[in-house]
């Protein structure tokens, strides 16, 4: 976990992480939020619909921007306001991810740090775009 301080923080600042969403995650995630949408549950059902096979719930993805703002950029020391979340491509169940994140606006007196993130899917095809923005604690 980065420890990152207001004032260590600058522009253009990147930070990046892998993760992989196993049927065993997926099935969590259903168990917690209670949604049981057969676009995620069921294979046929979602090929039917023309996807390949189960669609991981895209707040699942969401949970990745929150793993990046909360453990490396900028880590303990900052708190997430808001998220503005797009989902562009469909992930599926064992889709290798990488989570990407660069500070794009820093507030000096406020101290709030936004963040430009995405997501891509086998390190070439995005699947979520945010702006992520939060303030920092010290």
């Amino acid at each position: 976990m980065n420890t990152y301080k207001f004032n260590e923080l600058t522009l253009g600042l990147k930070a990046e992480f892998s993760a992989t969403v196993s049927l065993k995650t997926l099935q969590q995630f259903r168990d917690l939020s209670g949604d049981e949408n057969p676009l995620h549950l069921d294979t046929e059902y979602a090929r039917t619909r023309g996807f390949d096979g189960q669609v991981v719930y895209g707040l699942m993805i969401g949970a990745f921007y929150s793993r990046l703002f909360g453990m490396y950029l900028p880590g303990r020391n900052g708190m997430i306001h808001s998220v503005d979340l797009r989902f562009v491509k469909p992930v599926y169940v064992d889709d290798k991810l990488f989570i990407y994140g660069e500070v794009t606006y820093l507030n000096d007196a406020l101290k709030v740090i936004e963040i430009s993130a995405k997501v891509l899917k086998d390190n070439k095809t995005e699947v979520s775009r945010a702006k992520i923005r939060g303030g920092m604690f010290e």
